[in-house]
């Protein structure tokens, strides 16, 4: 029934929009034949074209889930053609056969599609002593607290809990019942589930349809033809995801006291970037000292060769109770799945093995999973890892598939070989040995091994990242590739006439999200961030020149911009943030040890060289990496807030580039006392008695050290030492106040109610502190400073965002508000064919401030809307504001009982009417009526929004506080414009 009636439907909105196009070309053979009598109707048919074609815009991106789709887009076949790309994508042509024969009717690929899959999640043999050896290395623990807390009974509140994390415009399950439906009627379906999950325990099992999964394929890299290649997705039941998020709640707030700091996968509070930053600097320091192996193990279908039987043997091994076990087993338990492919769907068959990828819990699962391959190697004495400082050995790294193991010798890579294989008798595991890598590095890793894995000279792929000898060249490769890729990108969406704010929302989530996880592990030269730089501005501006300042653009909304990220910025806040995780835990990952040295190496006073401001030159031995941190905390220190609470905290403060000791504006350094070594507090008062030493102690420490100093120096320097000194400080140095304050000094960011704990600061916000002090003022406020006598100019970008208008209206606004809209007496200046006055009125010279206020053309446009806004918002805003204020900036401050964006958004369109007008005669030679124009507009936008949003927010946003919009009896929206 439903499509029968959707058939007619598009039937009759396709014989629409034929009539209103052969009506259009009447209308246009009628203009051009008797001149520009009357334009209305032509304007309101090709205002009706272009709505039509909007709705099927908007139908595309609902069925292409194109997941950066700009608001307000135009509607043009190339955006439509996105869809169709996007379902070509995951079409398979041809496959390979089990015996490498190419397969290409489409029964045959359906059935090789099914046997793969079949055959990858059927169970194969485990060796049960093979389990048990692995199994006895696992030591750690659940608390009884943890295990007790796993096991609890599954309240109504964590369902609900679940059901609020649903992630929507999600792919549903076999059932066909979407994420929506669930959190729409939370209420109603709570106790439901509550009742279905007591039912399943009571029953040891899952309905059948309830544990039934659709798998999805996703091509990764490779051979096409090959099923290797492609990654199983599975698209589970919303009512299964909802129980297997409260499982994963559970388990995900205990995880990490039973698996170790070498995996990072789906653990809290740890990050992919502890990883690869681990190993980055383990390879370092391998070239740096006496060399090592890199062995870096790719795990052939990692989490599709997970055998159930032993996972619930490492759950209840590592004190995971029966209640939590059984819920894992119940959820595999005669779990069957199906591939959908070429738009058709498998037979169903059974999963015998593997963690489902879609599956909430999969991600957890693996890592508990996988902890045990990493007891085994660190257990395992004939494997010598490489000793760091600190007396630590770096040996393993986990993170999912990828397992990257750091040795000495060529004795361990046997050894960790001979581990690996126990670890895939007992687990199901397997080494995938062409994806699996090897790299020597020194001459003193005892020689070459043949294992079978491919041998890189120069660097080799971890985790997304070129680590290796020539580490400077695998950088420089792989950031070639992101510039490329970086051109490719915007070489796409160049084509789709975006506006200047969805250029920014391009390069910002498209542009910036390529750099990002490489720059957090990575240092990269400024030369590639002025390459995309340069870039980036071709595309915002089509290289026709800069027409607002890039500082600008970075602003916030508030100062004029539009948030265009800065990649500089977004560096060094990437640095700082790494140095917050530093100071969170300074011991639990290795490259935490590394930076520790690099802190003591370049500030001289060990771990408190993190409150130093440190110069350049004293960067020099360590990485460029923490080059690039250390250089970037220096600039951020400034905006720490801290305070010592006992004598001794102060004692171990840094006395020089302390910009908490400064004098004049200054933070203190004198080169020859810090070589001395003269640098904390301590170093610079007597041991017994309260106070600062004499000079004199100072110049003769400084002359044994084979350096001369004047005393009247030495004084100085301890002078402005005191001066600049904190009260605090010096109060309680001078009375040597004993309080024995332990731990390390909590660092804020903010002032007073606003003050954050710095080690739990998101990346955004020390963004936003680090360009604070940047703010460039937009050059057109000193325009509008001229223009409008005693207005606070800085209040005009208040307004620019207003909901739910359009796109062109919005960027149309922020080009008029910076003065950068072009007119004739702009244009004339390069093109002296252009005529310098009005098109619109022809007789005077054509300026903004003509074409948008001074017009005689405008005149009765003005007088209609100050009528409409009399008699459709309450309290004269006419008499209370100047006209030339709310022309053409809008209501910049809330008014009781009044719409103030429907009014906003009212006045931005009929701003963009003008303009609109004024091209249709400049390019078009026809002058239309303005106020026909601007009705049109903004009651095809008004349509378009009701049709999208809940009756509830239009009330609320368009209806109450203004009488221009109504809905009448048939729910349809009515304009009052006259």
């Amino acid at each position: 029934m439903s499509i029968v009636y959707s058939r007619n439907r598009n039937r009759k909105d396709r014989e629409k929009e034929r009539k209103l196009k052969e009506e259009l070309e009447r209308e246009t053979e009628k203009i051009e034949k008797e001149g520009e009598n009357d334009l209305n109707n032509y304007i309101r048919i090709r205002e009706e074209l272009k709505e039509i074609e909007q709705c099927r815009c908007m139908g595309a991106i609902v069925r292409s889930r194109a997941r950066y789709v700009v608001e307000g887009e135009k509607c043009t076949k190339f955006f439509l053609g996105l869809e169709k790309s996007k379902q070509k994508r995951i079409y398979l042509e041809q496959v390979e056969g089990k015996n490498g024969e190419i397969i290409t009717d489409f029964v045959g690929i359906a059935e090789r599609v099914q046997e793969f899959y079949r055959d990858l999640f059927r169970k194969e043999e485990i060796k049960e002593e093979s389990m048990e050896s692995v199994l006895e290395k696992v030591e750690a623990r659940l608390s009884e607290k943890d295990k007790e807390m796993c096991e609890g009974n599954i309240g109504t509140g964590e369902i609900e809990a679940a059901i609020a994390g649903l992630g929507r415009n999600k792919s549903p399950g076999i059932d066909g019942i979407i994420s929506e439906f669930y959190i729409e009627f939370k209420d109603e379906l709570v106790p439901v589930l509550d009742r279905l999950f007591r039912g399943i325990e009571e029953r040891n099992e899952l309905p059948a349809d309830m544990s039934t999964g659709l798998v999805s394929i996703l091509y990764k890299k490779g051979n096409r033809d090959r099923l290797e290649n492609y990654r199983p997705i599975t698209m589970l039941n919303t009512d299964y995801k909802i129980l297997a998020r409260v499982l994963a709640k559970r388990i995900k707030r205990v995880i990490g006291t039973v698996v170790g700091n070498t995996q990072a996968y789906s653990i809290p509070g740890r990050d992919i970037a502890d990883i690869t930053s681990s190993i980055r600097d383990t390879i370092h320091h391998m070239k740096e000292r006496k060399g090592g192996i890199v062995m870096s193990l790719d795990l052939n279908k990692a989490f599709d060769r997970v055998d159930h039987n032993y996972l619930h043997r490492v759950l209840e091994r590592m004190g995971f109770g029966n209640r939590l076990g059984g819920w894992v087993k119940r959820l595999y338990k005669g779990a069957v799945s199906c591939v959908k492919i070429n738009g058709i769907v498998t037979d169903t068959f059974r999963l015998e093995r593997s963690v489902r990828q879609g599956c909430p819990l999969s991600s957890l699962l693996y890592s508990i999973s996988a902890e045990p391959l990493a007891q085994v190697l660190k257990l395992n004495n004939k494997i010598s890892g490489i000793e760091i400082p600190g007396g630590q050995v770096s040996l393993l790294y986990q993170y999912a598939d990828d397992t990257t193991v750091t040795v000495k010798d060529r004795e361990s890579v046997l050894e960790v070989v001979e581990s690996v294989e126990l670890y895939g008798r007992a687990s199901g595991a397997r080494v995938n040995i062409e994806k699996s890598e090897i790299m020597y590095i020194g001459e003193d890793s005892g020689g070459r091994v043949e294992i079978g894995l491919k041998e890189k000279k120069d660097y080799l792929r971890v985790l997304g990242v070129n680590l290796g000898i020539k580490d400077k060249e695998g950088r420089d490769m792989q950031l070639e590739g992101i510039v490329n890729s970086i051109k490719k990108t915007l070489g796409f969406w160049k084509h789709r006439g975006l506006g200047l704010k969805g250029k920014v929302v391009v390069v910002n989530a498209l542009v910036m999200s390529k750099f990002v996880y490489v720059m957090n592990v990575m240092d990269v030269p400024e030369r590639v961030l002025k390459d995309v730089d340069k870039l980036v501005s071709e595309f915002l501006w089509e290289g026709k020149g800069v027409r607002i300042a890039r500082e600008v653009m970075e602003n916030e909304y508030e100062d004029g911009g539009l948030k265009l990220i800065n990649l500089e910025k977004k560096k060094k806040a990437l640095r700082v943030k790494m140095m917050t995780r530093y100071l969170r835990n300074r011991g639990d990952h290795t490259w935490k040890v590394f930076l520790k040295e690099a802190i003591d190496k370049c500030g001289g006073c060990g771990e408190s060289g993190v409150f130093m401001k440190l110069k350049k030159g004293m960067l020099e031995g360590v990485s460029d990496f923490y080059k690039e941190m250390l250089g970037s905390w220096g600039e951020f220190v400034e905006c720490v807030q801290y305070e010592c609470k006992s004598v001794n905290q102060v004692w171990e403060q840094p006395v020089f580039l302390n910009p908490k000791i400064r004098w004049e504006g200054e933070t203190v350094y004198n080169r020859l006392m810090w070589r001395a070594g003269f640098r904390k507090v301590r170093d610079l008062v007597y041991e017994y008695v309260p106070g600062f030493m004499r000079a004199q102690v100072i110049v003769d420490e400084v002359r044994d050290k084979g350096d001369e100093i004047w005393l009247g120096t030495a004084e100085g320097v301890m002078e402005k030492i005191k001066e600049g000194m904190p009260k605090e400080w010096m109060g309680m140095i001078e009375r040597e106040n004993e309080a024995d304050e332990e731990g390390d000094i909590e660092m804020y960011v903010g002032e007073g109610e606003r003050s954050m704990k710095l080690t739990s600061v998101k990346t955004r916000v020390l963004y936003k502190c680090l360009g604070k002090k940047d703010v460039r003022r937009p050059a057109a406020e000193k325009v509008w400073e001229r223009v409008m006598n005693e207005m606070d100019v800085r209040g005009i970008w208040k307004n620019l965002r207003v909901k739910w208008n359009s796109s062109e209206c919005e960027n149309f606004d922020f080009l008029l508000r910076h003065n950068r809209i072009f007119n004739n007496l702009i244009i004339s200046k390069f093109d002296m064919n252009v005529d310098k006055k009005c098109d619109v009125c022809g007789v005077e010279v054509e300026t903004c401030m003509h074409e948008f206020l001074e017009c005689r053309e405008l005149k009765t446009y003005f007088e209609r809307l100050k009528d409409l806004i009399s008699r459709c918002w309450e309290g004269s805003f006419v008499e209370r504001m100047e006209w030339k204020e709310l022309w053409l900036f809008g209501v910049t401050r809330r008014m009781k009982g009044c719409n103030v964006s429907l009014l906003n958004y009212m006045l931005s369109h009929a701003r963009f009417a003008v303009k609109l007008r004024r091209n249709m005669v400049h390019y078009e030679k026809r002058k239309a009526d303005v106020w026909s124009m601007f009705r049109s507009g903004m009651k095809r936008d008004v349509h378009m929004t009701h049709r999208y949003i809940k009756k509830e927010i239009l009330l609320k946003d368009f209806i109450e506080g203004s009488s221009l919009i109504e809905i009448g009896d048939n729910g349809e929206v009515k304009m009052n414009f006259d």
